[in-house]
């Protein structure tokens, strides 16, 4: 349920949740460092992509570290999850159960994304979620029409 929350929260690529250590969360500075993200190019290039870590995701990752028997350690894996393959059936299989129709783990990052935009504009929100341009968040972005309205003078 953690990777789950947090997904909602940040709005991350699976991959990128799951590579996600305690050592790349920095609370002082409310900032996530992601070594495996979809553009390999960006990790050779540039080295870890540096992300605002949401407020939500904060404490998401706060209350799950407040449940744990003992301080991880800085190399352990934040979510752990034994193969990816594995966490997608059984993504589908509580979906079912929930009777939660067509609903996959990449919707957590539509629907990350779409409540996001109600409070950041479109370039912060691309710092937020990773995508490379306004075109690809787009795709994602799904603000609520009345929300756009409120915002106009």
């Amino acid at each position: 349920m953690w990777l789950i929350r947090w997904s909602i929260e940040q709005g991350c690529r699976l991959g990128e949740s799951l590579s996600l250590r305690w050592q790349d969360i920095d609370f002082r500075r409310q900032t996530i460092s992601l070594a495996r993200v979809k553009s390999d190019r960006h990790r050779e290039e540039l080295g870890p992509e540096i992300r605002p870590m949401t407020k939500g995701a904060q404490r998401v990752l706060m209350e799950k570290r407040a449940t744990m028997e003992k301080v991880p350690d800085r190399k352990d894996v934040v979510f752990s999850v034994e193969e990816r393959k594995i966490f997608s059936v059984l993504f589908g299989r509580m979906t079912r159960q929930a009777a939660i129709q067509d609903l996959t783990f990449h919707d957590l990052r539509h629907e990350a994304t779409s409540r996001l935009a109600r409070y950041l504009n479109p370039i912060e929100l691309t710092r937020v979620t990773g995508h490379r341009d306004l075109k690809s968040l787009n795709r994602y972005y799904q603000p609520v029409p009345g929300d756009i309205a409120d915002k106009t003078r």
